[in-house]
């Protein structure tokens, strides 16, 4: 375990944690505070409010109180706390120049002043500590404290962290929040000369598959147009941890100003890359998307976002696994410091929502940069100096509570196998969870070089299914265009999507929850619509699946639903969404002039049951007039059954479940 210098006072023996100290949580009063004008929210009261965010580091930061004397006179700061309690113990986070503090006073419920410390004696100065001072456990509840600062004591600004109180006498044993049981062994795998070089190779974004490496290279010359910029490269996996040579993803995605890639879409041929690209090969700041037809990538086209705009020229982004939500870091009007992480919402339109702020547990006063949602769509990655860490910028992950988005639990620090002295971040996981990929400087063949480490069980996302195939034409190994929509069934959550799919070669790729059953629709051009069955709700473990579909024409003796035609309870006129199916229909009965069928309408049991009967037969006579007036089929050709409510495929118990039994079935009779 890292140790720390004279002044640090981190470890003891023991184990308390932060939770066992109430920090304080409001300024009362405070006689300066330092003004930074182009970071509003630094260095003012407020900063030394909750746990420590600067400690163990010992430097001049923005995150803490600083108020504006330094060598002469004094000044004060005075809390409260959440909770009345007992003390024993006062902990000062003292980040920079500690030793001046001269007197700390204790308020009880009442108001009342109590000296609780006093020291007329200089102390040796040092850097910075986290300084626990033990007294008589007070016989008051205290609801507030004052700290007095006297600065001839020690010359120089200072710096206040945090200020908290305990009824008990031990410390902390650690400051920083890490993630539980985390080795001390752990080993970053270098990726090998094919990926990295002596120049710089930073931002990784691994495909879900974990077979394809995107990342940035910095002053290569072999980067397009100007070396001395920044280009998108990428390299395959060929067993594992050997990857093929690196390659330039070429133009247009690399362009002679700077370039880098944000997000890949599951199936790996949707790639979000930095800025937006203008027709006369400018860039500005935003989002695009390039997609990878066969071995070319497009040209970038913007990813449109309401009310979009950063202060800060650096951005980045993460999309969660089904492209519905968007994980932003930017600088905004309502940005608690530097950067805060925000979240977006898909529109049907394709467009993404005004960004919304995460909240006050992941953002600081810091910079939050660095995201990635996991394939869980529920862990989030993130870099932030704003939390207590290493370094400049430390690696944490954080959980979504809730469908909100905006509530999640408190961040935690990866440790120190993971996290530097330097700045840390950019870390990817592949589907399966089982290693990430970062950039670091430690062990590089030159510069910054991609690592791999294999992820422990605390930070390990949850599960999915990595769910894949292709979609051919029955009988064939042709690909044929088609629509892939996918629900769970018997599932409270109501998960639904329409699937990603290549027309070109037919393929798909997708990641999904386990414990569910879902059930997938394929419907080709002039075909019988399919369903497919994937249950998952008994796997544990991360699990591919590969599962081709297939499209087929009409044959006698086939069955099919028409699943848009649907009914009002009581009515048998054709809804407008009817249209699709129906001229399905008619597309199959001109190609196949031969053709014959019989349509079968069917009802809820709501109501008079011979009502329900003459009801159904309405409706597939509504059928049959639509399709023999709009495709000039000869009414011959359809044959017509009215079943009523005496074969349902659903309960009649909800409204929702009735819909399904208010159907009509197709069966072909003569081809």
């Amino acid at each position: 375990m890292k140790k720390w210098s004279i002044g640090w006072l981190l470890f003891f023996s023991g184990i308390v944690h932060a939770q066992d100290f109430q920090w304080a949580s409001n300024v009362i009063g405070v006689s300066s505070e330092k003004i930074n004008y182009q970071q509003p929210s630094f260095q003012k009261a407020a900063q030394i409010l909750g746990r420590p965010n600067v400690l163990p580091q010992t430097v001049l930061s923005g995150l803490a109180w600083m108020p504006n004397g330094a060598n002469f006179d004094e000044d004060w700061i005075q809390v409260s706390f959440a909770k009345p309690q007992f003390v024993q113990q006062i902990a000062v986070a003292e980040n920079y120049n500690a030793g001046a503090i001269a007197k700390i006073y204790l308020y009880d419920g009442q108001g009342k002043e109590h000296l609780a410390y006093t020291e007329a004696n200089q102390p040796p100065k040092t850097i910075g500590r986290l300084w626990y001072i033990p007294i008589p456990r007070t016989s008051y509840e205290v609801v507030g404290l004052k700290l007095v600062i006297d600065h001839t004591r020690v010359k120089g600004y200072k710096q206040i962290d945090a200020v908290g109180i305990a009824d008990h006498k031990e410390p902390l044993k650690n400051v920083i929040h890490l993630v539980k049981e985390f080795p001390t062994d752990l080993e970053k795998q270098n990726l090998g000369k094919n990926v990295n070089s002596k120049f710089g190779e930073v931002a990784p974004i691994i495909s879900p598959d974990g077979q394809t490496l995107f990342y940035t290279r910095i002053n290569h010359p072999d980067n397009i147009d100007n070396p001395a910029r920044q280009d998108i490269w990428m390299s395959r996996q060929i067993r594992d941890n050997e990857w093929t040579e690196a390659e330039n993803l070429g133009k247009p995605v690399n362009t002679k100003d700077d370039n880098a890639a944000a997000a890949i879409s599951p199936d790996g041929k949707t790639l979000y890359v930095l800025n937006v690209y203008k027709p006369d090969g400018s860039l500005q700041l935003g989002l695009s998307k390039t997609i990878k037809k066969r071995l070319t990538w497009s040209f970038p086209e913007e990813v449109k976002i309401d009310d979009y705009y950063s202060y800060s020229s650096y951005t980045e982004f993460s999309f969660s696994p089904d492209g519905k939500m968007l994980i932003l870091s930017l600088h905004r009007q309502d940005t608690q410091g530097s950067k805060d992480l925000y979240v977006s919402r898909a529109k049907r339109d394709g467009t993404f929502s005004s960004p919304i702020n995460l909240g006050s547990v992941v953002n600081s006063a810091g910079i939050e940069g660095s995201p990635f949602l996991a394939a869980d769509n529920r862990t989030l990655f993130f870099t932030s100096d704003g939390h207590a860490g290493y370094g400049g910028g430390d690696i944490f992950l954080t959980r979504r509570l809730d469908e909100t988005w905006r509530n999640w639990s408190e961040p935690e620090n990866l440790g120190p196998a993971i996290n530097t002295p330097k700045w840390d971040g950019y870390f990817t996981i592949p589907a399966s969870g089982e290693y990430a990929y970062m950039s670091s400087e430690q062990m590089s063949l030159g510069k910054e070089d991609i690592f791999r480490i294999k992820l422990f069980p605390s930070i390990k996302p949850d599960p999915v299914l990595l769910l894949h195939g292709s979609v051919f034409k029955k009988g064939t190994k042709e690909a044929v265009p088609a629509q892939l929509h996918i629900v769970s069934v018997q599932d409270t959550t109501n998960f639904t999507m329409d699937m990603p799919y290549d027309p070109e070669t037919g393929e798909f790729k997708l990641i999904l929850p386990l414990g569910k059953k879902y059930e997938i629709t394929v419907k080709g051009p002039e075909s019988w619509q399919g369903t497919e069955t994937i249950d998952v709700r008994k796997e544990l473990n991360y699990r591919e699946w590969k599962k081709d579909l297939f499209v087929s024409t009409p044959q006698v003796g086939q069955t099919q639903v028409l699943p848009n035609v649907q009914f009002d309870q009581g009515e048998f006129t054709l809804r407008p969404e009817a249209v699709v199916d129906l001229q399905r229909v008619i597309g199959w009965m001109n190609e196949n002039p031969g053709m014959e069928i019989l349509l079968e309408g069917h009802s809820d049991n709501q109501g008079d049951m011979y009502l329900n009967i003459q009801l159904a037969k309405n409706r597939v006579q509504a059928v049959k007039d639509y399709i023999c007036r709009e495709g000039n089929i000869e009414p011959h050709r359809i044959q017509l059954k009215s079943w009523g409510p005496a074969r349902p495929v659903a309960s009649n118990a909800s409204e929702e479940s009735r819909k399904k039994n208010r159907r009509v079935e197709l069966t072909v009779i003569k081809m």
